[in-house]
């Protein structure tokens, strides 16, 4: 992976807890059967919620990850989900307002499906969009953001985007308490 500060190594796949803690893991192995795999996030998810099906859980993940077809699964099995998604994924509305008429700090639009999947076109600092399958997404909030100059600006933004920015990191939380606890003493072995 070249864009990676560390380029070789073993990708894990984790679901963890607020506290940092992991909850359940996965080895990703690559090709299955020397064919490359389709909707591979949403086979990731799909397989780190099975303990969590018709429990009322909440999951948080990012783009990576989220589709129309993996929240609409979700919901099915009665998992609230959350994150944030890419513009070109299939089945995503593609008639929302231009960024260019999303000025400013707050705006946003959405679109609400008849299965109850919201989307959201958000402005901070850039446009982020969302996905859930529970959120009403004309529920406002407000968040404190730093300006510029140090001072801290309080906007409105939906709910969904609180509750996200809120439960996004969990798994960057278990990295940080994980590298705490290494070993120090490593080994030059080459032959993985």
């Amino acid at each position: 992976m070249p864009l990676k500060p560390i380029k070789r190594g073993y990708k894990v796949w984790v679901r963890s807890d607020e506290n940092g803690y992991v909850c359940q893991f996965q080895i990703y192995v690559g090709k299955i059967n020397n064919q490359p795999e389709k909707d591979l996030g949403q086979r990731v998810i799909l397989d780190l919620t099975r303990d969590l099906v018709g429990k009322g859980y909440h999951v948080f993940f990012d783009n990576f990850f989220n589709s129309v077809s993996l929240q609409k699964t979700l919901q099915a099995e009665f998992t609230y989900a959350c994150g944030t998604v890419r513009a070109n994924r299939k089945d995503v509305p593609n008639d929302l307002q231009s960024d260019k008429e999303l000025q400013t700090r707050g705006q946003s639009d959405c679109r609400v499906s008849k299965d109850g999947l919201a989307f959201i076109k958000s402005r901070d600092r850039k446009i982020v969009h969302f996905l859930g399958n529970h959120q009403n997404p004309s529920t406002e909030a407000t968040v404190a953001r730093k300006q510029k100059d140090g001072n801290s600006q309080v906007i409105a933004c939906p709910m969904m985007v609180k509750e996200y920015n809120q439960h996004m990191g969990y798994v960057d939380k278990t990295d940080m308490l994980k590298s705490v606890y290494e070993i120090d003493r490593k080994s030059k072995k080459w032959w993985h």
